[in-house]
């Protein structure tokens, strides 16, 4: 759904990065705000 690459798992949190391994341009800040937002949102 989002650009995004899990890069591990830490506990029970994620570490995710955006623009890797393919990079996509200057969309990458977008991607990560993008899920953040959603993130927030479903946990509301």
């Amino acid at each position: 759904m989002y650009d995004v690459y899990k890069v591990e798992t830490i506990g029970d949190a994620y570490m995710v990065v955006a623009g890797l391994p393919i990079l996509n341009g200057p969309h990458h800040a977008g991607e990560i705000g993008s899920m953040s937002l959603a993130l927030l949102d479903a946990t509301q």
